[in-house]
């Protein structure tokens, strides 16, 4: 399976506020069919948490990022379920921590993570289109 790259920028457009171009993106998606976001977004999310920490696990800083992003967040940010959040951060570094919410849950945390930690990390383009191609390949082999 393949990431469209309609997929792809979208999370570009959606990274940089590229509002006009993200919205017209989301309305040929909704049209042409969204097969393989939930995956690409899981390996977006993995990438861009582990970018944000160095790849250090840091359970402070984690309750931290969550408690800022919700704060942050004009959207839903009230929504999201800040344990739930905290545990999918952390468990980007370690893998059996379980994690029991709803799908719409976690593309909601993952989403405004990825945000938060692409943004505030002041990744370049060229970098977020590095990190967007390899969530795509591992989207791909998934």
């Amino acid at each position: 399976m393949t990431v469209k790259p309609e997929l792809i920028e979208y999370i570009r457009t959606f990274v940089r506020d590229d509002v006009e171009v993200n919205d017209r993106l989301e309305e040929q998606l909704d049209r042409d069919g969204w097969e393989n976001y939930a995956l690409f977004l899981n390996a977006v999310f993995f990438l861009a948490i582990d970018l944000y920490f160095d790849g250090r696990r840091d359970d402070g800083a984690a309750i931290q990022f969550v408690a800022d992003m919700r704060a942050q967040t004009d959207v839903g940010g009230g929504e999201i379920d800040p344990i739930v959040a905290e545990k999918m951060i952390l468990s980007v570094f370690d893998p059996d921590i379980a994690l029991d919410t709803s799908p719409a849950m976690v593309g909601r945390i993952q989403t405004h993570a990825i945000y938060k930690a692409l943004t505030e990390k002041e990744i370049s383009d060229k970098d977020l289109d590095t990190l967007l191609q390899e969530a795509a390949q591992v989207a791909s082999s998934g």
